[in-house]
């Protein structure tokens, strides 16, 4: 059989929700603005493409590290979700593995926007910006798992 005949998928990416929480249950959500294109100048999760070397988790806390600074011990991730919508990326077909992850207001909090993010800000999670890509519909996910209703 010839594998080169069958269609491949275009690429491979992780993304981070991650939610500092407070006592008064005003819980924030962290967020990249895109240095590039597509979407450039719009809000993201913090993510991006896997290298061939790591899985869809490693990926998750470099990407967390390079575009907010925030090291990977500072939250423990968990798998959230697949987002696998066929036309969810301009660029081609792009699976998106989403894990989610919480810290206290009382830890470290300083986030400094790098690599390909142009700014990384907290928002509060029932005022968000419009977001890139399809990350409203994680952002939706993590909700209904924190027990958030509209």
């Amino acid at each position: 059989m010839n594998k080169d005949k069958w269609p491949k998928i275009a690429d491979l990416t992780s993304d981070v929700i991650l939610i500092r929480t407070s006592v008064n249950k005003e819980d924030n959500v962290l967020l990249i603005k895109r240095k590039n294109n597509p979407y450039k100048e719009m809000w993201a999760l913090p993510g991006g493409f896997l290298e061939m070397s790591e899985t869809f988790k490693d990926a998750a806390y470099r990407e967390l590290e390079e575009e907010t600074g925030l090291k990977s011990g500072v939250a423990n991730l968990r798998f959230l979700c697949i987002l696998d919508a066929v036309d969810r990326d301009p660029r081609g077909r792009t699976i998106d593995a989403v894990f989610m992850g919480s810290i206290s207001e009382d830890q470290v909090i300083d986030v400094k926007a790098g690599d390909d993010a142009a700014e990384a800000r907290w928002f509060s999670m029932d005022d968000l910006p419009s977001l890139a890509f399809d990350h409203n519909l994680a952002i939706k996910k993590a909700k209904e798992e924190l027990g958030y209703y509209d």
